[in-house]
């Protein structure tokens, strides 16, 4: 099988920045998130941007997997944006995971305008 790195076109990538109140130049180093933990090969080792990560690495086009906004939950600045993200991923929020605040096909691209 053969697969294509994910590309996020320009300007969507700093619409969804700008959504999200991030710098797009800003300088990043991905690390593992526990200790003696790897990095996906798909990630850069070495350090890059905000911007250049969402181009390359992230397709912002796709829908969300519940594992994803799971595993968001951990890192959200605040204890209610944590809780709602847990509570999308679990059963219960099933028909908002399904209906909202994304649009239609639920991508993060089309968020950002």
């Amino acid at each position: 099988m053969i697969t294509a790195p994910p590309s996020s076109r320009p300007d969507e990538v700093s619409a969804l920045c700008a959504r999200l109140g991030l710098e797009p130049d800003k300088p990043l180093c991905v690390r593992a998130a526990e200790q003696g933990g790897a990095v996906p090969s798909r990630l850069p080792a070495a350090a890059t941007t905000v911007a250049a990560v969402l181009a390359r690495c992230v397709d912002i086009n796709v829908v969300t997997k519940k594992a994803m906004l799971k595993a968001l939950a951990a890192y959200a600045a605040d204890a209610t944006e944590g809780a709602e993200l847990t509570r999308l991923a679990a059963r219960e929020g099933r028909a908002d995971f399904n209906t909202g605040p994304s649009p239609p096909g639920g991508a993060a691209g089309p968020l950002a305008e």
